[in-house]
């Protein structure tokens, strides 16, 4: 994974087995939070990366869980604290692939291998799992609305969220269950999804399809041509 720091000068990069690599332009250099380095044991292959406005690194990994770096900083190691997030203290699964900052509420969205939903809360600085079994292998997640998300799945294709907000306790309305149908192919692998702020998801696919273009009022979707050779 890779993720450009929002907040100071610096590229994440996460490895597989080799913990993250930091870049940044103070001489242009590479500098490597090592596994070893971390302050829990870290085996799996990290997934996924996300800083926030209050200097914390997130990293998500593959079967470890996730962990919040308290008030990183480019310049030196030296950590000041953390916070090691499973199954065993609210995230609903232990394989982590994607983050992402709500617009509308003081939280993080977490995308898990499932079931369920996961999130940070700030409110309540802990980890809250939404229940709901249709949604699993969350891949990539994006927040159109107040109270709609749409979550791309590896397996379960693309998934509407209905988000309900009663005094600030949260709960799942409803999930809505698309399958991309391509010629032929019935696609149902997907592992990221964009929104451009209007109507129209941009979403890709695996297995060879491409990226789909899918309009989230009238449900009509196409895919975007792909011709070899071109960039």
């Amino acid at each position: 994974s890779l993720l450009k720091d929002r907040y100071q000068d610096i590229v994440w990069i996460g490895t597989d087995g080799q913990g993250v690599r930091m870049y940044h332009q103070n001489n242009e250099m590479f500098r490597n939070i090592l596994s070893s380095q971390l302050p829990v044991k870290v085996e799996k292959p990290i997934r996924a990366i996300f800083s926030d406005e209050y200097n914390n690194l997130w990293i998500g990994t593959k079967g470890d869980g996730l962990l919040r770096m308290k008030n990183y900083s480019p310049t030196h190691s030296a950590m000041n604290g953390y916070e090691h997030y499973t199954s065993e203290n609210g995230l609903s699964n232990n394989s982590v692939y994607s983050f992402l900052r709500s617009n509308y509420k003081k939280l993080i969205w977490i995308g898990t291998d499932g079931p369920g939903l996961s999130f940070y809360s700030y409110r309540h600085d802990q980890i809250i799992t939404l229940p709901n079994e249709q949604i699993v292998k969350v891949h990539s997640i994006c927040e159109v609305s107040e109270d709609t998300l749409w979550l791309a799945t590896a397996g379960n294709g693309i998934l509407e969220v209905i988000i309900e907000d009663n005094s600030n306790h949260l709960s799942i309305k409803a999930v809505n269950e698309f399958y991309l149908r391509n010629g032929e192919h019935v696609c149902k692998e997907f592992h990221s999804i964009i929104y451009d702020g209007r109507e129209t998801l941009h979403i890709g696919s695996r297995g060879g399809y491409g990226v789909a273009r899918f309009n989230i009022h009238t449900k009509d979707y196409d895919f975007i041509k792909m011709n070899q050779g071109e960039n």
